[in-house]
């Protein structure tokens, strides 16, 4: 497989922090040159569904310089954003398509794009952006991982994590298959019991929305948000996600399942 990469001069790279213990450090305070080279990625980017090519600084060299060698050996890869967001990717995924933190899109004086919906997006600091074009499976999941307005990274484990977001004790496999698909889905915009993302309004404490809103209206929500509500930021599941039927019924029954363990948020 041919990868997409071409080298291209380094014209200066954003600042980029460090997650640790509940705070952002400024790890990287003068960008990233000193870590690795800029290189030029041509890809299928998903908001815009157009190809573009974007300046990128490879992913996996800054991890190693953040964490050293231990995060390859742990869940997951967490990218704080200036928006609140928070993308979760597992580590296997980073480490089998080696993503990369783009920071210009070449031919553009600035670093935004307009989605397919007219919506203007800005990208910066950094763009979190895959080799789709050499991976085409990556196309089957839309946007996933494609974390925008990136000022940090954060190295975790699941299990600690996680752990007020976790199932009861007991939950029925079916309960935590839609856990999983809630993690893999959901979790970067929405929280439960405070644990996940605040682009999005937290689903568990001190109602679960599955409290408020009926199983069938919970589903056309999370397949087609704006069949609900109008220019709603709400992205819904990726239109060629397979099975997505069946992952919005998981999710649903894992939310339900929810409502026997509400945990009152910490924190700010």
């Amino acid at each position: 497989m041919v990868c997409a990469w071409a080298q291209v001069a380094d014209a200066g790279t954003p600042p980029l922090g460090v997650h640790r213990a509940g705070k952002t450090q400024a790890r990287f305070p003068n960008g990233l040159g000193g870590v690795t080279s800029a290189k030029r990625l041509k890809v299928r980017e998903p908001l815009s569904a157009q190809r573009l090519t974007f300046a990128a600084v490879p992913l996996l060299p800054v991890l190693d310089a953040a964490f050293g060698p231990s995060w390859r050996d742990r869940d997951s890869v967490v990218f704080h954003c200036a928006d609140g967001y928070q993308s979760r990717v597992n580590v296997q995924r980073i480490l089998r398509y080696q993503p990369a933190l783009g920071y210009a899109i070449q031919g553009s004086s600035q670093f935004k794009l307009t989605n397919t919906d007219g919506t203007e997006v800005k990208l910066g600091p950094y763009y979190v952006v895959w080799d789709n074009l050499s991976y085409p499976d990556l196309q089957k999941t839309g946007a996933k991982g494609w974390a925008y307005q990136v000022l940090a990274v954060e190295s975790v484990q699941g299990k600690v994590a996680l752990s007020p977001a976790e199932p009861p004790q007991g939950a029925s496999p079916a309960v935590l298959k839609g856990y999983e698909r809630f993690k893999t889905h959901c979790v970067a915009c929405h929280s439960i019991n405070g644990v996940g993302g605040r682009v999005g309004p937290e689903l568990n404490y001190p109602a679960s929305v599955t409290e408020y809103i009926s199983p069938e209206w919970l589903k056309r929500w999370i397949l087609d948000p704006t069949s609900v509500r109008s220019r709603t930021a709400m992205p819904g599941l990726p239109k060629m996600l397979p099975r997505r039927k069946r992952i919005a019924k998981a999710i649903i029954g894992y939310l339900t399942a929810m409502q026997g363990r509400k945990i009152e948020p910490t924190g700010p």
